[in-house]
């Protein structure tokens, strides 16, 4: 029991080390919207309670119904739940006392947020790299903050070393390399392995050098794939034709090919063909 209170205690901590940390950086925290009433609203901030305080929001939006107790009600009971940006008004860490303030008023906070992550998220490629923070640490994935757009990495791409939780290597708040292997419409799936072996790998690759493959993405361009160490691509060309003009049509993810290296990019992204099966 005490080292599960000593634990518990620990991990109290280093959220209000965060705290502590995003006041005097002056940077907002993402807020859930625990109860929303007319007087003040209670939000939790990864597992701390926190007050804001009226007037959180913006009611103009509402337009004619601004003077409809009964409609602003409702739209109150649905804003529980939602994710919001808040800035630190003050916080005491002994009465465990946390007021904040909106940073963005409530109604335009979700979509800015999702409208920078989509941002963030169309720019990326297969083979970029990043510098994200972690912010989840799970059994099978830990979960990264990549400017504001989520990333995720799975276990086998944290380590080549068998190992059974993210927290083996992890922390969070940890501020690590990753490279991109795919990028969906909401999240982007990363691997810190590549991250790291991506110097000394691409000073050892070979135009013509035969490698196994797994497919990792499949975009308009062609397909990505693990090589092992590093990041290939099959541009979409050599990988399909006639009546076939996307690669997710013909291949799927986790599609084992074999590959010729043709040549490198001055990116170092090794360009790639299949070889035919005998």
């Amino acid at each position: 029991m005490a080292k599960e209170n000593t634990g518990d205690n620990a991990a109290l901590d280093t959220k209000w080390s965060m705290i502590e940390e995003r006041f005097r950086e002056q940077l907002p925290v993402t807020a859930r919207v625990v109860k929303a009433t007319l007087e003040y609203m209670l939000v939790d901030v990864d597992g701390l309670s926190g007050v804001v305080e009226l007037p959180a929001f913006d009611f103009s939006p509402l337009g004619k119904h601004v003077h409809d107790h009964d409609y602003i009600n409702r739209q109150l009971d649905a804003i529980c739940g939602r994710k919001m940006l808040l800035t630190i008004v003050e916080f005491d860490r002994q009465s465990e006392r946390l007021l904040l303030k909106p940073h963005i008023y409530l109604f335009d906070a979700e979509d800015e947020q999702k409208s920078k992550a989509n941002a963030v998220l169309r720019k990326m490629q297969p083979g970029d790299m990043h510098t994200v923070v972690v912010n989840y640490l799970g059994p099978l994935h830990a979960t990264v903050d990549v400017n504001g757009s989520e990333g995720r990495l799975p276990l086998f791409y944290l380590s080549r070393a068998p190992i059974y939780h993210t927290r083996k290597i992890l922390r969070i708040h940890q501020t690590i390399d990753v490279m991109v292997l795919d990028v969906q419409d909401s999240w982007c799936e990363l691997s810190m392995v590549h991250a790291q072996m991506f110097e000394a790998a691409h000073r050892h690759l070979k135009p013509g050098e035969i490698r196994q493959g797994r497919v990792v993405s499949l975009r308009p361009e062609g397909l990505y794939l693990d090589l092992g160490d590093i990041i290939g691509m099959l541009p979409v060309e050599m990988a399909v034709s006639g009546y076939i003009t996307h690669p997710a049509d013909l291949y799927h993810r986790g599609q084992e090919l074999t590959v010729r290296i043709d040549y490198v990019t001055a990116e170092f992204m090794p360009v790639v063909s299949a070889v035919p099966n005998n």
